[in-house]
Protein backbone atom coordinates (compact mmCIF):
# COMPACT_ATOMS: atom_id res chain seq x y z
CA UNK A 1 0.00 0.00 0.00
CA UNK A 2 1.10 3.43 -0.63
CA UNK A 3 1.45 5.82 2.20
CA UNK A 4 -1.50 7.98 2.90
CA UNK A 5 -3.73 5.72 0.85
CA UNK A 6 -6.78 3.95 2.03
CA UNK A 7 -8.00 0.53 1.03
CA UNK A 8 -11.62 0.42 0.03
CA UNK A 9 -12.95 -3.07 -0.52
CA UNK A 10 -14.83 -3.68 -3.68
CA UNK A 11 -17.91 -5.65 -4.41
CA UNK A 12 -17.82 -9.30 -3.23
CA UNK A 13 -18.25 -11.64 -6.14
CA UNK A 14 -20.32 -14.72 -5.45
CA UNK A 15 -18.73 -18.01 -6.34
CA UNK A 16 -20.72 -20.25 -8.56
CA UNK A 17 -20.33 -23.99 -8.41
CA UNK A 18 -20.96 -25.66 -11.69
CA UNK A 19 -23.57 -28.30 -11.56
CA UNK A 20 -23.97 -31.22 -13.86
CA UNK A 21 -27.38 -31.62 -15.37
CA UNK A 22 -28.18 -35.23 -14.52
CA UNK A 23 -31.77 -35.04 -15.68
CA UNK A 24 -30.90 -34.56 -19.30
CA UNK A 25 -30.80 -37.60 -21.58
CA UNK A 26 -27.40 -39.19 -22.15
CA UNK A 27 -25.55 -38.32 -25.24
CA UNK A 28 -26.05 -40.77 -28.11
CA UNK A 29 -23.00 -39.85 -30.12
CA UNK A 30 -20.52 -42.65 -30.78
CA UNK A 31 -17.65 -41.03 -28.84
CA UNK A 32 -19.96 -40.40 -25.83
CA UNK A 33 -21.19 -44.00 -25.85
CA UNK A 34 -17.62 -45.23 -26.15
CA UNK A 35 -16.53 -43.06 -23.19
CA UNK A 36 -19.47 -44.28 -21.12
CA UNK A 37 -18.50 -47.89 -21.85
CA UNK A 38 -14.89 -47.19 -20.93
CA UNK A 39 -15.99 -45.50 -17.70
CA UNK A 40 -18.20 -48.49 -16.86
CA UNK A 41 -15.27 -50.87 -17.46
CA UNK A 42 -12.98 -48.69 -15.34
CA UNK A 43 -15.56 -48.50 -12.54
CA UNK A 44 -15.96 -52.29 -12.62
CA UNK A 45 -12.18 -52.71 -12.46
CA UNK A 46 -12.08 -50.19 -9.61
CA UNK A 47 -14.73 -52.13 -7.72
CA UNK A 48 -12.70 -55.32 -8.10
CA UNK A 49 -9.56 -53.54 -6.95
CA UNK A 50 -11.38 -51.96 -4.00
CA UNK A 51 -12.60 -55.43 -2.98
CA UNK A 52 -9.07 -56.80 -3.28
CA UNK A 53 -7.72 -53.88 -1.23
CA UNK A 54 -10.32 -54.52 1.48
CA UNK A 55 -9.38 -58.21 1.50
CA UNK A 56 -5.66 -57.38 1.74
CA UNK A 57 -6.34 -54.88 4.55
CA UNK A 58 -8.26 -57.60 6.43
CA UNK A 59 -5.33 -59.99 5.96
CA UNK A 60 -2.91 -57.33 7.17
CA UNK A 61 -5.02 -56.72 10.28
CA UNK A 62 -5.26 -60.44 11.04
CA UNK A 63 -1.52 -60.85 10.48
CA UNK A 64 -0.86 -57.86 12.75
CA UNK A 65 -3.09 -59.44 15.42
CA UNK A 66 -1.25 -62.75 15.06
CA UNK A 67 2.10 -60.99 15.39
CA UNK A 68 0.98 -59.11 18.50
CA UNK A 69 -0.31 -62.36 20.04
CA UNK A 70 2.97 -64.07 19.20
CA UNK A 71 4.91 -61.20 20.79
CA UNK A 72 2.79 -61.45 23.92
CA UNK A 73 3.39 -65.20 23.99
CA UNK A 74 7.11 -64.61 23.61
CA UNK A 75 7.04 -62.09 26.48
CA UNK A 76 5.20 -64.58 28.69
CA UNK A 77 7.68 -67.28 27.68
CA UNK A 78 10.62 -65.03 28.47
CA UNK A 79 9.13 -64.13 31.85
CA UNK A 80 8.56 -67.81 32.62
CA UNK A 81 12.05 -68.61 31.41
CA UNK A 82 13.65 -65.99 33.62
CA UNK A 83 11.54 -67.16 36.57
CA UNK A 84 12.55 -70.77 35.92
CA UNK A 85 16.20 -69.76 35.59
CA UNK A 86 15.96 -68.12 39.01
CA UNK A 87 14.34 -71.21 40.46
CA UNK A 88 16.99 -73.40 38.80
CA UNK A 89 19.77 -71.29 40.30
CA UNK A 90 18.16 -71.61 43.72
CA UNK A 91 17.79 -75.39 43.30
CA UNK A 92 21.43 -75.67 42.21
CA UNK A 93 22.52 -73.72 45.29
CA UNK A 94 20.40 -76.05 47.42
CA UNK A 95 22.00 -79.05 45.72
CA UNK A 96 25.48 -77.68 46.39
CA UNK A 97 24.69 -77.04 50.06
CA UNK A 98 23.11 -80.52 50.37
CA UNK A 99 26.18 -82.07 48.76
CA UNK A 100 28.41 -80.28 51.26
CA UNK A 101 26.21 -81.51 54.11
CA UNK A 102 26.23 -85.03 52.64
CA UNK A 103 30.02 -84.93 52.43
CA UNK A 104 30.20 -83.80 56.06
CA UNK A 105 27.80 -86.60 56.97
CA UNK A 106 29.94 -89.12 55.11
CA UNK A 107 33.04 -87.91 56.97
CA UNK A 108 31.22 -88.19 60.29
CA UNK A 109 29.93 -91.63 59.32
CA UNK A 110 33.42 -92.82 58.41
CA UNK A 111 34.81 -91.42 61.69
CA UNK A 112 32.01 -93.10 63.63
CA UNK A 113 32.65 -96.39 61.82
CA UNK A 114 36.33 -96.19 62.65
CA UNK A 115 35.45 -95.42 66.25
CA UNK A 116 32.93 -98.28 66.28
CA UNK A 117 35.60 -100.59 64.83
CA UNK A 118 38.06 -99.57 67.54
CA UNK A 119 35.38 -100.01 70.19
CA UNK A 120 34.53 -103.46 68.83
CA UNK A 121 38.20 -104.39 68.96
CA UNK A 122 38.37 -103.04 72.48
CA UNK A 123 35.25 -105.01 73.37
CA UNK A 124 36.76 -108.16 71.88
CA UNK A 125 40.00 -107.61 73.76
CA UNK A 126 38.05 -106.95 76.97
CA UNK A 127 36.01 -110.13 76.41
CA UNK A 128 39.19 -112.09 75.90
CA UNK A 129 40.67 -110.55 79.01
CA UNK A 130 37.46 -111.25 80.90
CA UNK A 131 37.46 -114.85 79.66
CA UNK A 132 41.10 -115.23 80.68
CA UNK A 133 40.39 -113.86 84.12
CA UNK A 134 37.34 -116.08 84.42
CA UNK A 135 39.48 -119.02 83.48
CA UNK A 136 42.08 -117.96 86.07
CA UNK A 137 39.37 -117.57 88.67
CA UNK A 138 38.02 -120.98 87.85
CA UNK A 139 41.45 -122.47 88.14
CA UNK A 140 41.95 -120.76 91.47
CA UNK A 141 38.62 -122.11 92.69
CA UNK A 142 39.55 -125.54 91.51
CA UNK A 143 42.87 -125.31 93.32
CA UNK A 144 41.20 -124.18 96.48
CA UNK A 145 38.75 -126.96 96.39
CA UNK A 146 41.60 -129.36 95.98
CA UNK A 147 43.49 -127.86 98.91
CA UNK A 148 40.62 -128.05 101.27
Amino acid sequence: MLPMSRYVPGKVVERRIRSINVDSAPCDRADCVERRNQLAEIEEGNRELIDKIAEIEARIKSTHNKISLAEKGIEVGEENSSRLVGELDQVQQNIISLQKEAHKGELQTSKLREKAGRLEQEICSLKEETNERMDEMQEMKDERVVEV
